[in-house]
């Protein structure tokens, strides 16, 4: 049997069976957050971003990388590699992998690094620096 919504939007909920909200709450044994106005809520939104790799003091070349696709404004497809650090993504750079291959190729026992960036938007170039 279909109610119609309009039945139920003007009930009380003493109707359900919950004097008050907090009442919700418990049935829910506090799986369920506290409700917050939308003032609130846009006052504490922060929009997701993927950090750069410049931002870590150092990086260890035993860390697993993972390849992730956006879409442009454009809506193209592009991929990005990606680092994992206490669930903050780190990007890399394809120029930084390529400097890395370089140095390894030359020093093999390197295990740290850190990145250095110069410039802004297209004009943006990393430098690579051996720390080890």
């Amino acid at each position: 049997m279909n109610i119609p919504y309009d039945y139920y939007k003007n009930k009380k909920l003493i109707y359900f069976g919950f004097p008050s909200y907090s009442s919700i709450s418990k049935k829910l044994n506090g799986r369920c957050n506290k409700m917050s106005s939308i003032r609130e809520s846009a006052k504490a939104y922060e929009s997701p971003a993927t950090k750069n790799i410049t931002d870590l003091k150092e990086v260890s070349t035993e860390m697993d990388i993972t390849e992730k696709e956006f879409t442009d404004k454009d809506g193209k497809p592009f991929k990005v590699n990606l680092v994992s650090i206490n669930d903050e993504e780190y990007r890399i750079p394809n120029s930084v992998l390529r400097d890395l291959k370089t140095i390894i190729s030359d020093r093999p026992e390197i295990t740290k690094f850190k990145v250095a960036k110069t410039g802004s938007g297209m004009q943006t170039s990393y430098t690579v620096i051996p720390l080890d």
